[in-house]
């Protein structure tokens, strides 16, 4: 059975708030150590990185080396992760930080302990797996504006698979982007530390590299998660319409739109991409 996504939909943005929309540019760090980005099309992966939120929500970006964090302090959480994840980075060897930690520079960031007692593990939005190339960056992965409670069985299962799904397709098709975050609605559920407790969990991914560029989008819901690929996918307007968030806004509306409404996960089963 299908994942019944539309559930936790949201309320449809109105015409008035979606003209707020601020976008809010999302970049990177990038050190020596990280290879070269060359640009997608007419657009670099820095530029479809961006992402855009409602206005008025009083959120801080927090760029890391490797990822970007777009954080709202009134959640004690992120409001999504973003970065690109390249064919080499995948290859990574360093061993995996254990040591969680707050960051005292951002105003609001939870507690180390802040999930404890809650019966949920402290799930990253960017995975330490990914950042096995560069040990500031799997440190930094660790601190808790890259955290989010999440259903222990879905950390360790599902969500785990998905993950590992996408450094696959990051090796077959050179780089891949990849924006993580958590799906929340009214009434709010928070940890005993103040965390927001997700109800779901998405991705939405972009190969920014191959020939026509391909997108699709998961959401899982924060619980057990076991089923195949196909149960979670859903096109990344979906993901808009749930997390109010906007993507790929620097591409031409009828390439975003494109992109935006497919939800066609075949081409990213096959072996070979489509180049």
């Amino acid at each position: 059975m299908r994942f019944d996504w539309q559930r936790w939909k949201l309320p449809a943005l109105t015409a008035t708030w979606a003209m707020l929309l601020i976008v809010v540019g999302i970049l990177p760090a990038r050190q020596c150590v990280r290879p070269t980005v060359t640009p997608a099309g007419n657009h670099s992966a820095h530029e479809l990185q961006h992402v855009a939120s409602p206005g008025g929500e009083a959120c801080v970006v927090v760029p890391y080396t490797g990822f970007s964090i777009l954080f709202r302090p009134d959640w004690h959480m992120a409001r999504c992760a973003t970065y690109e994840l390249t064919a080499g980075e995948t290859l990574g060897e360093l061993q995996r930080e254990q040591s969680f930690a707050t960051d005292a520079q951002v105003p609001g960031c939870a507690n180390a302990n802040a999930v404890a007692g809650s019966g949920f593990d402290r799930g990253h939005l960017v995975p330490a797996g990914d950042l096995r190339w560069d040990s500031i960056a799997m440190r930094e992965s660790f601190l808790m504006t890259n955290v989010c409670p999440q259903n222990r069985a879905l950390n360790k299962g599902g969500w785990s698979r998905l993950e590992e799904k996408l450094r696959e397709w990051a090796r077959r098709d050179t780089a891949i982007i990849v924006i993580t975050g958590p799906v929340v609605s009214s009434p709010l559920r928070r940890t005993a530390g103040g965390m927001v407790i997700p109800n779901a969990f998405f991705k939405v991914v972009l190969a920014h590299k191959v020939r026509p560029m391909r997108a699709i989008a998961f959401v899982y819901p924060n619980e057990a998660a076991d089923g195949p690929l196909v149960d979670y996918a859903v096109t990344v307007d979906s993901v808009e319409r749930l997390s109010g968030l906007r993507f790929f806004m620097c591409l031409p509306q009828n390439e975003r739109q494109r992109l935006a409404t497919r939800c066609d996960l075949d081409p990213w089963l096959r072996s070979q991409a489509a180049r």
